[in-house]
């Protein structure tokens, strides 16, 4: 038996359907429904990446935006709302803080007809790495993507001072008092390593925890995680300068005559301390600080003196002629530091204005002095750098421009103790911008991680 499906007008929503030419007539579009699938994951601490599919067909006509809008949850009161390409189906966010809840919600349009939202929420994970500086005479200790601060011991008058090992174990060099203590991560008591090393200085600490100093009466001495002590060297052929332990645990002791280039690097091997090797260091006039790199190079911050007489860090790997790893040949000041990435970061100041070119050339006399970052470069031990634009975080001053550190994802921590943004500041691995950590006067910054 044949049967007849008779055709009727129907309604679906704000849009008549079937029925003839008199039954086409089109009342007020409905609003696009919510994306589909949308979903958070975390990369790293810091970052959060959302993924949707796009929501099905309305009676608005296609999509031709989407909105994503960051919803303030108890104890919250940031928003924003970034706007999205209609082909989009992926966001990637950056400068979370660690162990913090977000709501995010996300909406589809139709023109100007807003759709319907869809929502979702995400708790970054805690930060794997630890960030330990002095901010306003305080030892302090706080995650890489942010989060709870940890007060660790009051910093030392100079030339005292603090390492951390790998373990995230703080000791701490008070010269005044002659005492050496160790602040375990874990809580536990603290123990004292030495209490008879007045006048030390110039800390470093191994791998393992062997935490090395200069003595007062010249030796090097060595305490080891127990607290055992050795002399790694009773005496050095000159006045010691400066220690630093390699990434691979070798130990690089600097001496020389002050302010000249009359230097010598030793580097002590790793596996037990009984070897090593001796080679000329050449760039001695107005040395600030050493830092030990893979592979017998060595990062040195100097006055520059003669034309530029400005702060710089170089890369000395031993042959003739050292190299700037700043980002440019103009003169200027940079921060730097050796990062757990394996890489040496440097920040560079805008544009610097010293006395010694000013008075030199009339055209730099006209310059204006900013010290504001806008470039950020790492470089390999090989000298290969690559750079990126930076904003955000300024230099202290020319010369006392600050601290510098980076963890092994990449993340760089800036300290400054003064100028237009003193802190403790992160720079993200893709970062173009630097958050704020830590207010207040920021110096000496490390990285467990």
């Amino acid at each position: 038996m044949r049967r007849t499906l008779a055709v009727t007008a129907v309604v679906v929503g704000a849009l008549v359907l079937g029925g003839g030419a008199a039954a086409s007539t089109l009342l007020p579009a409905h609003e696009p429904p919510p994306p589909a699938a949308l979903t958070a994951t975390g990369d790293g601490p810091t970052v959060i990446e959302l993924a949707w599919q796009p929501p099905g067909r309305s009676t608005a006509g296609p999509v031709t935006a989407y909105s994503l809008t960051l919803v303030p949850t108890a104890g919250q009161t940031s928003t924003f709302t970034r706007w999205l390409e209609a082909d989009e189906t992926s966001a990637r966010l950056d400068g979370a803080v660690a162990e913090t809840s977000y709501r995010y919600e996300l909406t589809a349009w139709a023109g100007d007809v807003e759709g319907r939202s869809a929502s979702v929420d995400f708790t970054t994970p805690e930060s794997t790495s630890r960030v330990v500086a002095v901010v306003d005479d305080e030892i302090v200790s706080i995650p890489s993507g942010g989060g709870e601060l940890t007060r660790v011991a009051t910093a030392p008058a100079a030339p005292g001072g603090y390492v951390v090992d790998a373990s995230g174990n703080v000791t701490v060099l008070d010269s005044e008092r002659g005492t050496l203590v160790r602040r375990a991560s874990s809580g536990a008591a603290p123990e004292t390593l030495a209490a008879d090393v007045e006048g030390a200085r110039e800390l470093a600490v191994d791998s393992l925890g062997t935490v090395y100093l200069l003595t007062a009466d010249g030796r090097v001495a060595a305490y080891g995680a127990r607290g055992a002590e050795r002399t790694v060297a009773r005496t050095l052929p000159a006045p010691g300068a400066q220690l630093s332990v390699g990434p691979d645990d070798s130990l690089l002791v600097l001496y020389g005559v002050a302010d000249t280039n009359d230097y010598t690097a030793r580097t002590y091997a790793p596996d037990g301390l009984d070897d090593f090797t001796e080679r000329t260091f050449l760039q001695g006039v107005g040395l600030r600080d050493v830092v030990a790199g893979p592979s017998g190079t060595l990062f040195y911050d100097r006055n520059a003196g003669g034309a530029s007489g400005l702060q710089f860090w170089g890369r000395d790997d031993g042959m003739p002629t050292a190299r700037s790893v700043a980002v440019s040949s103009r003169a200027t000041a940079v921060a730097g530091g050796l990062g757990s990435d394996g890489l040496f970061h440097v920040l560079e100041a805008a544009q610097t204005c010293p006395p010694a070119l000013a008075d030199a050339d009339a055209t730099a006399a006209t310059c204006t002095e900013d010290l504001a970052v806008d470039a950020l470069t790492a470089t390999t031990t090989d000298g290969d750098r690559t750079t990126r634009a930076v904003t955000g975080v300024s230099l202290a001053d020319a010369v006392d421009t600050g601290s510098l550190a980076a963890d092994s994802s990449g993340t760089v921590l800036v300290a400054e103790p003064d100028g237009a943004t003193p802190g403790l500041w992160a720079i993200d691995p893709d970062g173009t911008e630097a958050r704020l950590l830590v207010p207040g006067s920021a110096r000496d910054v490390r990285v467990v991680g």
